[in-house]
């Protein structure tokens, strides 16, 4: 368990032996944050697969600094403005108060919560305002690859928190296709280097964090009417020329065509297979976009009486 941080303006901090209720570390964690304490550099990155546990991890190396009164304030910076709230949320739970709806105009850190959230656009739009704010703070960059995503986001937030006590960088894929360089990432020729990685096959061998992966290849033969008058009938394995291919990708995805209402029926069947040896397993469908997503819903509604969760 964790000890629980002083309050902004508490004169002293409770026992580091503390326990804070309802939160407890998975091994990885621990073994990361032990990485982390014995680390040298002010610069750590660590790699975990989606589901398990960065944000968790993340918060508890804040914790953790804010009761030994090593630093004074946290920053998060976030790739979008939802994940502000999520992140200040989810602090909630840590006895940490985060204001994620700062910004650099006001010139200074509010001194009655623990830090605040902000996005990469923020910090690029004004990096020599968080510049001198950062000293004594920890900077946790959450998905840092986002930091890549332009020049001015990279160059601001080298620029904002290059002064911070510490950088505790996140990332799933610590990796661009436009080999674009991440802030404050150690590089060996083209590949980071992460300070501890905990992979999806590590998390699968742990059981209770994330669930295998099955993704069942289903042909099919599709036709479909062209632009130019034509008829062509095709399957996923045949050879087509790119824009051809997109047409018969199109055709296999229509909510009023016969493919794709098979395809989920087969799912579903396969679904209610797999929940025989495992009560837990569930299916994810990736939509084109929310309007082809509700029509899928409408699909597994009529064909299976199943009611979808539009996300």
């Amino acid at each position: 368990m964790i000890p629980t941080p002083p309050g902004p303006t508490s004169a002293l901090p409770p026992r580091p032996g503390a326990a804070e209720k309802g939160v407890r570390l998975r091994a990885w964690q621990r073994h990361a944050l032990e990485a982390f304490d014995q680390s040298p550099d002010p610069s750590f990155l660590a790699v975990a697969t989606p589901g398990a546990g960065k944000t968790t991890f993340a918060l508890t190396v804040a914790r953790r600094a804010l009761v030994a009164r090593t630093i004074k304030r946290v920053i998060i910076v976030v790739p979008t403005q939802h994940l502000k709230v999520q992140w200040a949320q989810a602090a909630e739970r840590f006895g940490i108060h985060l204001d994620p709806d700062w910004a650099s105009a006001y010139g200074v850190l509010p001194s009655d919560v623990h830090g605040v959230v902000v996005t990469y656009q923020q910090v690029a739009a004004n990096p020599q305002a968080l510049r001198q704010l950062v000293r004594e703070s920890l900077a946790v960059l959450d998905e840092v690859h986002h930091a890549a995503d332009s020049r001015s986001w990279g160059d601001g937030v080298r620029v904002a928190f290059e002064l911070a006590w510490r950088r505790l960088c996140l990332s799933g894929t610590p990796f661009r296709s436009d080999q674009s360089s991440i802030p404050f990432v150690r590089y060996e020729g083209d590949l980071a280097c992460s300070d501890y990685e905990y992979g999806y096959a590590e998390a699968l061998k742990d059981r209770s964090v994330v669930r295998p992966v099955y993704f069942p290849r289903i042909n099919g033969r599709m036709e479909w009417t062209a632009p130019d008058g034509n008829v062509y009938s095709a399957t996923f394995e045949d050879k087509l020329t790119r824009e051809l291919a997109s047409q018969r990708l199109r055709t296999a995805l229509d909510i009023e065509g016969e493919w794709l209402p098979a395809v989920l029926t087969q799912a579903h069947a396969q679904l209610i297979h797999l929940r025989g040896h495992d009560p837990r397993a569930a299916g994810l469908v990736i939509a084109m976009d929310q309007e082809h997503a509700r029509g899928i819903a409408e699909i597994l509604r009529e064909r299976t009486g199943v009611i979808a969760t539009v996300a």
